[in-house]
């Protein structure tokens, strides 16, 4: 997989060489391979997922529920996570380190659930 998205960051960059050579802007694609290939660099082999949604849409409630304990708290009033809190299975949380900071994760909690030991669970803030 990582080898087909490589070709298609090079069809990109060629795409992107192609355009500024028509005198077009090609600011966003060549910002779109550069985050992508920095993005290859993370090693690991946990999936991540972000819960994403409006205030009370019940991401952090959800968190808990998977955990079985208090990971991020929720409130009666909205919106209470106001910073990014990943749950990570403890075994990667060294290797996923480097790509929650580049997202901008700073609160992490670790577990030992060997039901979600391949996954990583992210709370996001309110988008609205």
């Amino acid at each position: 997989m990582t080898r087909d998205l490589g070709r298609c960051l090079d069809a990109l960059e060629r795409v992107a060489e192609a355009a500024e050579r028509l005198g077009l802007d090609a600011g966003g694609a060549r910002q779109a391979v550069q985050s992508a290939r920095a993005r290859l660099g993370f090693p690991g082999t946990a999936f991540v997922l972000a819960l994403a949604g409006g205030t009370g849409a019940g991401k952090s409630s959800l968190l808990n529920a998977l955990a079985g304990y208090e990971v991020s708290r929720p409130g009666p009033v909205r919106p209470v996570t106001d910073e990014p809190v990943a749950w990570v299975p403890a075994d990667a949380a060294g290797e996923l380190g480097p790509l929650l900071r580049w997202v901008g994760v700073e609160r992490v909690v670790s577990h030992q659930d060997p039901s979600f030991a391949e996954l990583c669970l992210i709370d996001l803030p309110d988008y609205d």
